[in-house]
């Protein structure tokens, strides 16, 4: 009876074992295999960087567009139409910050089309003029 009972242990031992062992095959979803492609490598010339505060000096702050400039499914457009990107301040550390300005989503097209979004667009300019007032 012992011997029955340490078989069926080590039976149990090895099942529990191999569904606890990580998944090595490959995940393939929507034809892409593995991790999911990463875009376009952000690069941050000095020439590029912005005047945030208005004094003639850049701030450590870039803008990104997403106008497909650098990949054809890189592109993001506004209500009106016009493209649209994204302001970043690489910072030295390893923390992320991501802050979302809220007004300017519509989900469908009477919701855009009406004007209840409150942005109609957002670009460079709209990002330098709303920084300059944080």
């Amino acid at each position: 009876m012992e011997r029955r009972s340490s078989h069926a242990s080590a039976l149990l031992l090895l099942l529990a074992v191999a569904a606890c062992a990580p998944n090595t095959s490959p995940i393939v979803k929507k034809g892409l295999q593995g991790k999911p492609p990463l875009g376009t490598p952000l690069t941050f010339p000095a020439a590029g960087e912005l005047d945030v505060d208005g004094d003639g000096a850049g701030d450590g702050w870039w803008w990104v567009p997403f106008d497909g400039g650098n990949a054809p499914e890189e592109v993001a457009t506004c209500g009106d139409g016009s493209t649209t990107g994204l302001a970043v301040s690489p910072g030295t550390g390893g923390d992320l910050v991501v802050f979302f300005d809220g007004g300017g989503a519509c989900w469908s097209y009477e919701t855009c089309a009406s004007g209840a979004a409150v942005d109609r667009r957002f670009g460079v300019e709209e990002f330098l003029a709303e920084a300059r007032g944080f």
